[in-house]
């Protein structure tokens, strides 16, 4: 993912969110995608997901992930558990200090 197109959401209302997250993480690899009717869900090596339109793969939203979040995930391609190196990524990203001052980073979204 060297080059992102972004939805307006993305670009204009997210961007602050987005680039926090790109300060403190980087983009990251793609690990795994999961795929809905009209988004794929992208998760990155390094805890980043990227909500993305499953057509155009431009990019709505990022944020960073919960465990419970991403256990859903993995649920739903009929994993019973995260991968122990996700798990990892995702529980030191919940202790990253530098994350833990952003209010909006570890919501649970629908």
């Amino acid at each position: 993912m060297t080059e992102m197109k972004l939805t307006h959401h993305a670009r204009y209302e997210r961007a602050d969110r987005i680039a926090q997250i790109l300060a403190i993480l980087g983009i990251g690899e793609k690990l795994i995608d999961f795929p809905e009717a009209d988004k794929t869900y992208r998760l990155m090596n390094n805890g980043v997901l990227f909500i993305m339109d499953s057509k155009t793969q431009v990019v709505i939203t990022a944020y960073v992930p919960s465990i419970k979040k991403v256990a859903a995930f993995y649920r739903s391609i009929g994993m019973e558990h995260i991968p122990p190196h996700i798990y990892n990524v995702v529980k030191k990203n919940m202790q990253n200090k530098e994350l833990k001052k952003l209010r909006w980073m570890y919501e649970d979204r629908a």
